[in-house]
């Protein structure tokens, strides 16, 4: 069988998707990913064969377009709200609708080199992004099953089939019929999503659970993270290639650091090659591993601290490691707030983010018998508790040996 993967042109959506990729190769199957550029290196790096789409247009700094609007129209960011329903309504709403825009224009491009291949290629499954609107189409062209894929809590509980791919509008109903396509607006869709399902925000009777395995990345395990200096390890996981999505760079990182220095812990911060913030711990008690794969790292952590990013945000629930999030965008407040709600760990708004606080947050997750921790392990067995990769394979199959037939 020929499986095609369509993941968003970021590597936090893109990961999610690589245990299932494995999964259908070690199954037997031939895979291909297609992608934009900023994802071309993560896919190739991942193990799978990439096919690169949509050069001409450049997802991330469109979508940080709405990201300035946002702050223009309130003199706030999206990460500094508690939810979602206490944003302005009308900038919200033009935020959401300046991204939509972004995702047609996104599948636009992807399509112009997407469909030669897939009509040359002929997959049996197409696995898409939920925001990749291109997906859909592809699968159509190929005559080909069509399954969505998630990546984290989602926001609209009833309608999530309906999120990204298809809620139609005038253009991409026009990319549609340029390929001699019926839009199947409301379509009916199995959904893979790799999210505990008590984190999840959402049901939905074409849901099909995977366990969340977690992968960010490849890279070389330190020797150092195997050795103990006989404190509980806190890792500060904080990207400032967040700047591609927020427009804007939070500075706060050595304040955070000096303020976890005054805790009896060792502080791991985590930071990817292309930071370029001059970061220099005035204590052994502080190291930096940078491009370290937070599947390496986490494992030997007492607390996480981070933005609120998906992917880190269920690497630390697979691995039952309690958290403290400081979230930056709309995704993040999602997030933020299912951790918060399951008990696993604790959300600080934008108005409660002094570094004294995120030291007396990590503080009080710290003991062995707090709720966080509890909270955190009981999250670790219930992910474990899902469908591995390898069975939503088997499942999936099925449902293409069903559509063939």
């Amino acid at each position: 069988m020929r499986v095609l993967f369509v993941p968003l042109a970021t590597p936090a959506h893109y990961y999610p998707m690589v245990p299932l990729a494995w999964a259908f190769r070690t199954a037997g199957h031939d895979v291909r990913v297609a992608g934009q550029p900023p994802i071309t290196n993560s896919i190739v790096n991942s193990g799978m064969p990439a096919v690169p789409v949509g050069s001409h247009y450049d997802l991330l700094s469109n979508l940080r377009k709405s990201e300035e609007t946002f702050l223009a129209d309130t003199g706030r960011r999206l990460g500094d709200f508690s939810d979602l329903s206490s944003m302005p309504v009308e900038a919200f709403r033009r935020y959401a609708q300046m991204r939509r825009e972004v995702n047609v224009k996104t599948a636009e491009a992807m399509a112009s080199d997407l469909i030669p291949f897939v009509e040359a290629w002929r997959p049996d499954l197409v696995i898409g992004d939920l925001l990749t609107m291109v997906a859909p189409l592809a699968a159509e062209v190929a005559q080909a099953a069509f399954v969505l894929h998630s990546w984290g809590p989602q926001m609209l509980s009833k309608n999530v089939p309906k999120v990204g791919v298809t809620a139609a509008d005038d253009n991409l109903c026009e990319l549609y019929d340029r390929y001699d396509v019926k839009f199947r607006a409301n379509a009916e869709t199995h959904i893979v999503d790799p999210c505990p399902p008590s984190l999840q925000d959402w049901d939905a009777d074409l849901r099909i659970i995977c366990r969340y395995v977690p992968y960010n990345g490849s890279g070389v395990e330190l020797s150092w993270l195997r050795e103990s200096i006989g404190l509980p390890r806190v890792c500060v996981s904080w990207s400032f290639s967040q700047e591609g999505m927020v427009g804007s760079r939070d500075d706060s990182l050595p304040t955070l650091i000096a303020a976890l220095e005054e805790l009896d812990v060792e502080t791991i911060v985590t930071l990817r090659s292309v930071d370029d913030l001059d970061l220099k711990p005035t204590s052994d008690r502080v190291r930096i591993a940078e491009a370290v794969p937070l599947q390496l790292l986490l494992p030997s952590c007492a607390v996480a601290v981070h933005h609120g990013g998906a992917g880190t945000m269920l690497t630390a629930a697979a691995y039952g490691i309690p958290q403290v999030i400081l979230p930056q965008g709309a995704g993040h407040v999602i997030n933020a707030n299912r951790v918060q709600a399951t008990g696993i760990g604790i959300s600080l708004a934008a108005d409660n983010r002094d570094p004294s606080n995120v030291a007396a947050a990590v503080s009080s997750i710290l003991p062995a018998q707090s709720s966080w921790r509890r909270a955190a392990a009981s999250m670790q067995e219930e992910n474990e508790a899902q469908d591995p990769p390898d069975a939503v394979v088997r499942r999936l199959e099925q449902l293409v040996a069903g559509y063939l037939d």
